[in-house]
């Protein structure tokens, strides 16, 4: 075992007192939970109907694999709107392919500078949002909850999140799941980096989200990977914490990553007892199946 895994599958869980960190092995409790998705981008990252099709039916070949699929749909609007983006509808050639978790993206992009006052107003009014997106599910079986991805930027003319804001995001998050829960069988997950204040990981892992995915660990470097996972693990509870795959390096210029690369990342994940894992995005590249059946597996 590397000396990086070995600090990781030490890093599993992890609660504070009295100022002082104390860490504890899932390996101790229960066995960590399965989950593998991907994201499907569609349109908003420049794929035809073609390449929407094919993406599909890609994961309808390997849908015994996946346990869910996110794919952007909606966003947050201004003064608590739920918004429906002209994007191709994919959640009924997945729900026949059989994977069971269809989450609709709530999406930030594309970034306008007011999004975090959108996020404020919802955070002072939930309620109309959240109904509107029970609506949603009430009326269309193919959809089984929720992927919120908002990322606010700051700087040129944005306001900057606070702590103070990462605090009410996390209370929001609470209450929308504990809404889509006594509204039927549906999840709420959520994505999650370390880039701004806007996320609070132990604050959003107490919450009752179903799913927390990290995209701290889209990062290209193992070294900076390991650090990010490391961070995920400590702060969020194992039967939520989803590791997030990018399936290019962007810190080398968008290139695949290698065999090697994907091994090593696998490897590590195995030493730590993650069997959890979010990709982005969907076509998943050939040379991820092996690694992917053996997360199946528990190898």
């Amino acid at each position: 075992m590397r000396a990086s895994a070995a600090l990781l599958a030490a890093a599993v869980s992890a609660t504070t007192v009295a100022g002082a960190t104390h860490i504890s092995s899932a390996a101790t409790t229960v066995p960590p939970p399965y989950v593998l998705f991907p994201w499907l981008c569609l349109e908003r990252c420049g794929d035809n109907a073609t390449a929407i099709a094919s993406q599909v039916a890609q994961l309808a070949a390997h849908s015994p694999l996946f346990t869910a699929t996110a794919f952007e749909l909606y966003n947050l609007g201004p003064r608590s709107t739920l918004v429906v983006n002209n994007l191709t509808r994919v959640s009924a050639g997945i729900a026949a392919a059989g994977i069971p978790a269809r989450w609709a993206m709530l999406s930030s992009y594309p970034y306008p500078p007011q999004f975090l006052v959108y996020m404020r107003q919802v955070f002072a009014q939930p309620a109309p949002f959240i109904a509107a997106c029970v609506a949603v599910l009430k009326a269309d079986p193919t959809i089984t909850g929720f992927n919120v991805d908002w990322e606010p930027v700051a700087g040129k003319g944005a306001p900057t999140p606070t702590s103070a804001d990462a605090l009410a995001y996390a209370g929001f998050l609470d209450t929308f799941a504990k809404a889509l829960h006594a509204a039927g069988p549906y999840q709420l997950s959520v994505a999650v980096a370390t880039w701004s204040p806007i996320w609070n990981l132990t604050a959003i892992g107490a919450t009752d989200v179903d799913v927390v995915a990290s995209m701290g660990t889209y990062t290209g470097g193992f070294t900076s990977w390991t650090r990010q996972l490391g961070e995920l693990l400590a702060a969020v509870p194992p039967s939520k914490a989803v590791v997030g795959l990018e399936t290019t390096n962007d810190d080398e210029g968008g290139r695949p990553f290698t065999t090697a690369e994907l091994k090593e990342r696998f490897d590590a994940l195995s030493s730590a007892g993650v069997r959890a894992v979010g990709i982005w995005r969907s076509p998943i590249p050939d040379n991820w199946w092996p690694f992917l059946r053996g997360l199946r597996r528990g190898e």
